[in-house]
């Protein structure tokens, strides 16, 4: 089995979406996906709890040692894999598809990443991000973990948190799958709302515009409808 994991922190509407993202995710592929969820306050709790996820409470900061307290819980399970999915981060079925082919490989990312505005409804593309680390869904194989002791961040650390993981994991990743979203047709989006580290006007100049008519084919009835009503 493989794990999903995230951490969220005071963005309970848009913790749903991903909910039903993950809901997606577990219909097309039956009992493949556990999820291990940690979260700071008892509104966001529900929100996860309500999709029958396993759901952990701990403080917010340091975030490094929010997130290996999240990693120690998933370690429990007994995963061949760690899905690490930011709370804000929204993958469609053929980037797990190709996720999925590559789990021999000891660390597997996409490169390319959509940034959707729920305030404005609206999205840009950029290839740049993450060329050269592990971005916010990546499918980490056990063996790295267990080589740093599921420690996978510097636990006083608030900031760029996945680029310095991947300087952690680095020394114990020998193969790795790096490929690009858009020639496998799919979809790797960050939602980003009211609350997030870096907001959606950073990027509203890079990269090109995304069609909105593409997100939606992507996602389900269900998704499409929810994030309709974000805002």
């Amino acid at each position: 089995m493989i794990g999903i994991v995230t951490a969220s922190h005071k963005r309970p509407e848009i913790d749903k979406l991903w909910c039903l993202s993950i809901e997606r995710i577990r219909k097309t592929n039956p009992g493949l996906f556990g999820v291990v969820v940690v979260v700071s306050e008892r509104e966001d709790r529900k929100v996860f709890e309500d999709y029958d996820m396993e759901v952990h409470m701990t403080k917010n900061e340091p975030l490094g040692t929010k997130h290996n307290y999240l990693f120690s819980k998933a370690r429990e399970w007994g995963f061949t894999h760690l899905l690490y999915l930011g709370s804000d981060d929204i993958v469609d079925d053929n980037y797990i598809t190709e996720l999925l082919k590559h789990q021999d490989k000891d660390i597997v990312w996409g490169r390319g990443l959509t940034f959707y505005s729920v305030q404005q409804h609206r999205a840009r593309f950029w290839d740049a991000p993450y060329r050269n680390a592990a971005g916010p869904a990546k499918l980490i194989n056990i063996r790295v973990l267990d080589a740093v002791n599921w420690t996978a961040y510097y636990p006083e650390n608030n900031n760029n948190l996945e680029h310095k993981s991947y300087e952690i994991m680095s020394p114990f990743i020998k193969t790795k799958h790096v490929f690009s979203v858009s020639e496998v047709g799919g979809l790797l989006m960050d939602v980003k709302g009211k609350t997030c580290i870096n907001y959606y006007n950073q990027f509203a100049s890079v990269g090109t515009e995304r069609s909105l008519e593409y997100i939606y084919s992507k996602l389900s009835a269900k998704e499409v409808e929810y994030l309709k009503t974000l805002n």
